[in-house]
């Protein structure tokens, strides 16, 4: 362990940077990229059963971006902590950092799981759905918020993975979940007529498969790991510690101050981001079912 450690201590700190940046660069790239697919797979498949099935799909892609504005807050926020402690070789405010992130967003997603399942309805209006496209916006939006969570989660394991210099195993963890939803969208709405809730569990089963395959990852390789620490008894032996959720923020109070002024700056970007997409949706409702569909790139291939 302590050789592999080292290799890649060397690798963040002698490499060439062009090479690294290479290197590197790539692999998040390809995962960038993969987190837009599962809207993208989906909206193609759901495509083929209607114009408010479609539809549906749009209106949940800005959840999508909120979950995901909270995971990059908390995921690049606690990364470049950790890459700078790693780099001191200081491996428990590494470990500190990294379930400061986890945890937190654990916490956010089950609050944002919580009062989006109980405010469904309105959340829904709200995002820009209509009466006909509503029920089907409530059965995928059930699945998108039921794994909010393990969505967090994944990324903020993600970004750690990365800033460590491990990109190509985060870059498995996110394009195995997208190549599973896209054979998950075909099993529940070709062959098992699903509809859009076939949809919806498909994307929800790829992203925990997901997720499942970054915590791996983070057991096998992550460099963050405090040995003195105890872990959680109901998380595998990793650096997500009993020790920061419950006694780090007391120990260390200056971790959760750094990790948010690290965060902001990103955080406003996607919450730019997020509000444009609300406007549009929110401005195409007055024009119904219609005025989305030509909104969609995947128009001409599946509702000519």
């Amino acid at each position: 362990m302590k050789s592999e450690t080292q290799a890649y201590y060397d690798k963040m700190t002698k490499e060439p940077l062009a090479k690294l940046i290479i290197s590197l660069g790539i692999p998040t790239t390809i995962s960038m990229l993969v987190t837009n697919i599962y809207n993208m797979v989906d909206t193609y498949f759901v495509g083929t059963l209607g114009e408010s099935q479609q539809a549906a799909t749009g209106i949940l892609f800005t959840l999508q971006a909120i979950i995901q504005a909270i995971a990059f807050m908390l995921g690049q926020g606690s990364g470049s902590l950790v890459s700078k402690a790693l780099a001191d070789k200081d491996t428990d405010e590494a470990s500190e950092y990294v379930s400061t992130g986890f945890f937190t967003g654990a916490v956010l997603g089950v609050l944002v799981m919580v009062i989006g399942l109980i405010f469904l309805e309105p959340f829904m209006y709200l995002l820009g759905s209509t009466e006909t496209i509503l029920p089907y916006a409530r059965q995928y939006g059930w699945c998108v918020l039921i794994m909010c969570p393990v969505v967090i989660g994944s990324f903020v394991l993600n970004n750690n993975l990365r800033y460590e210099g491990k990109a190509f195993y985060a870059m498995i963890g996110l394009v195995t979940g997208g190549i599973i939803n896209i054979f998950g969208d075909y099993l529940l709405i070709k062959v098992i007529p699903l509809g859009v809730l076939g949809a919806g569990i498909a994307t929800a089963v790829s992203q925990f498969i997901s997720f499942l395959i970054l915590v791996y990852f983070h057991i096998k390789m992550s460099q963050a790991l405090n040995e003195n620490s105890t872990p959680l008894p109901s998380l595998p032996r990793g650096h997500l510690y009993y020790d920061y959720s419950l006694n780090s923020c007391q120990n260390n109070p200056n971790s959760s101050f750094n990790l948010l002024k690290h965060t902001k700056e990103n955080n406003l970007n996607q919450s730019i981001h997020n509000y444009s997409s609300i406007y549009n949706n929110s401005n195409n409702t007055s024009f119904e079912q219609k005025n989305i569909k030509n909104h969609s790139p995947f128009t001409s291939l599946t509702l000519s």
